[in-house]
């Protein structure tokens, strides 16, 4: 609790209060009838726990497993909620994820650490997808630390022609459920419940 106190305060702080929140409140996000879904940006993920990720297919194999998770369970069920065409593309982000390693993975007790990426840092992220649409509104979530029981994301709105972060809401999703890849996915699935 404490952890999501500091890291709540730390976005409003970095961010401003207007761009805490994935519920649309740009007018840019608010008004697009069209959603670019640029996928589960797992590149600079943190994975810290002693026995938690002993998993050998993590990288990249797990990796491209949650995003085609992503586009089988919830791409069509957010588009509905949204009242907005989602058209996916995510192999910018694929590739990012392709060149994450198991050096990101931390062998140690996790100790409730603070963690989020400074604007800058997001700003960067968002800057680096290959996308093939040169317009529109863009929507990622970064996943920026894995530390049971809880992922620490990033949702992320963003213009898609200027890269400009829209808006974002960062925060920690609690983790549940059978086998691995079911249990890490469900913070992703917390998150895009809060978009509103």
């Amino acid at each position: 609790m404490i952890k999501k106190i500091f890291c709540g305060l730390a976005v409003i702080l970095l961010f401003g209060s207007s761009a805490v929140s994935a519920k649309m409140d740009n007018p840019a996000v608010k008004q697009a009838t069209d959603v670019v879904w640029a996928g589960l940006d797992y590149s600079k993920v943190k994975m810290i726990g002693v026995s938690d990720f002993n998993q050998p297919d993590i990288f990249p194999g797990m990796l491209t497993a949650w995003n085609e998770l992503f586009m089988e369970e919830i791409l069509e069920k957010l588009q509905k909620e949204l009242h907005k065409t989602i058209t996916a593309d995510i192999d910018g982000v694929l590739k990012r994820n392709n060149r994450a390693t198991a050096a990101q993975i931390e062998i140690r007790n996790g100790n409730d650490e603070p963690t989020s990426f400074t604007p800058e840092q997001i700003a960067a992220e968002v800057k680096s997808y290959k996308l093939s649409k040169e317009s529109g509104v863009g929507l990622v979530l970064i996943i920026e630390s894995m530390e049971k029981p809880e992922a620490y994301i990033d949702t992320v709105w963003f213009d898609i022609e200027t890269r400009e972060v829209l808006d974002v809401q960062s925060d920690w999703y609690k983790a549940g459920g059978f086998g691995f890849r079911n249990y890490w996915f469900s913070p992703v699935k917390r998150a895009i419940k809060e978009i509103k």
